[in-house]
């Protein structure tokens, strides 16, 4: 990346507060495997509240956290630290966030309880025990209590036969549209050498007033080159509130075998500010 470009993107965080609308995306994730054979029955002493049906944990409950006890279960997030969004005035604040949680192991992983440390943070409906292969993912919605305000911290808590882990979780609850991005990875799995992978597409959407100016997007671009844009937009095209823009990406992999990440760029113009921002890309080739 140009060392020029690379200096515009780190400035995104003192040019927050000067632009007037939000920004999410999302990508297309893989669906939760089928679901593993019935798994044990706990008792209150090991096990955390169970969730109400609408997937969030009752306000006046608190599960306990996992305790250093616990075996650690090999679960990684996708992103590291997901950053959940509720803007109270955006007709499209409802949105939820997605989180992938993958099995770093190598033998199959049984989830039975997915929640919450705590009511502020509401879970998608989930089917559960699932069975997690190695090496793939689950989906998990996150989002937003409406009584939420404010910066809000918090975890996902998995556990299952294995034992227990916690992923952090991060939310903002503003009155006023602010110009932020979900760091949500797109992951293309693994990749064999050489070969070029699925279409994988990013959505994204504009959260502002609805008589605001809308943010204009003057480029899209994705590094390093083995990402490679399959169709966007016509340059250059406005982002309008609440109007999900897709994005297609797909990966060319090299001969080369290992990890591999990178970025999808999009500069945004508004007010005279020119801002770069960023969803990440990731790949596996083998």
């Amino acid at each position: 990346m140009r060392p020029a470009m690379h200096r515009r993107r780190t400035e995104l965080a003192r040019i927050v507060s000067l632009l007037a609308f939000g920004l999410t995306a999302c990508s297309n994730a893989s669906s939760p495997t089928d679901a593993g054979p019935p798994t044990r029955d706990c008792d209150a002493s090991d096990c955390p509240s169970r969730p109400t049906d609408s997937g969030a944990l009752d306000a006046s409950t608190t599960p306990p956290a996992c305790r250093a006890s616990d075996p650690s279960l090999p679960l990684a997030g996708i992103p590291e630290e997901v950053l959940v969004l509720r803007h109270t005035s955006s007709p499209c604040s409802t949105r939820e966030t997605e989180l992938l949680v993958q099995n770093t192991s190598a033998s199959p992983l049984i989830l039975d309880r997915v929640e919450t440390s705590s009511a502020t943070f509401l879970l998608e409906p989930l089917e559960l025990p699932v069975t997690l292969l190695p090496g793939s993912t689950m989906p998990v919605g996150v989002r937003l209590s409406e009584e939420a305000r404010g910066e809000q911290t918090g975890a996902l808590r998995l556990s299952g036969p294995g034992g227990c882990s916690e992923l952090p979780l991060r939310g903002i609850a503003a009155d006023e549209a602010m110009l932020t991005l979900n760091r949500q990875a797109l992951d293309f799995g693994v990749v064999e050498a050489g070969t070029t992978s699925e279409t994988r597409d990013i959505v994204v959407l504009a959260q502002h007033a609805g008589d605001a100016t809308s943010p204009t997007v003057d480029g899209v671009s994705a590094s390093p080159e083995s990402f490679q844009i399959v169709s966007a937009p016509s340059i250059p095209f406005a982002l309008g509130s609440c109007a999900p823009v897709t994005v297609s990406v797909s990966f060319d992999a090299p001969e080369t075998t290992g990890p591999v990440t990178g970025d999808l760029l999009l500069e945004l113009a508004r007010d005279g500010f020119a801002v770069f921002v960023a969803v990440p890309l990731r790949a596996t080739v083998e």
